[in-house]
């Protein structure tokens, strides 16, 4: 897996103070994306061990609350793996929030990723649509997009995410 971008003092993709991290490699290419730079999986540096490692030694401090984990799309099929390990260790190791934004449908991530929903805290779902952009939505582009928390399914951001 490669990534493209990592932030350690976010706060406009979630609660509180977050990690960011922008994965590489997205087949969705939705119309009018604002991230097209990573749609190629080879773009940006390969996701290494140390890399891991300073994102949970980030992720220990107190006045961080969690990562946000973009792309690109966190759930291709070259990228599940490592985002799904990611994510375990983040949870074994800091009990931190883990939101990830996907391209994939609501059913789909339900259906295919149950693992992943058992340790993510929020999953943007749905691809972005150029139709349906709104400035002014928290958490997403576009008013088609869905929100999984706790494996149910919310048409908008439960309070507190």
């Amino acid at each position: 897996m490669n990534y493209c971008y990592r932030n350690d003092s976010d706060m406009t993709n979630g609660e509180g103070l977050r990690v960011t991290i922008f994965v590489s490699g997205c087949e969705h290419h939705c119309e009018d994306c604002f991230n097209k730079q990573t749609w190629d999986r080879n773009y940006g540096s390969p996701f290494t061990e140390e890399i891991k490692q300073s994102i949970l030694d980030r992720l220990k401090k107190p006045f961080v609350e969690g990562i946000s984990i973009l792309g690109g799309d966190p759930l291709m099929p070259y990228n599940y793996d490592e985002v799904l390990e990611l994510c375990k260790a983040i949870k074994k190791e800091t009990g931190k929030s883990i939101y990830i934004w996907t391209g994939y449908s609501t059913e789909y991530v339900l259906d295919k990723f149950c693992e992943l929903l058992d340790y993510t805290d929020m999953i943007v779902t749905e691809k972005f649509e150029k139709e349906l952009k709104d400035v002014t939505l928290y958490l997403r582009g576009s008013s088609n997009q869905k929100f999984i928390v706790n494996k149910k399914v919310y048409s908008e951001p439960p309070k507190g995410y």
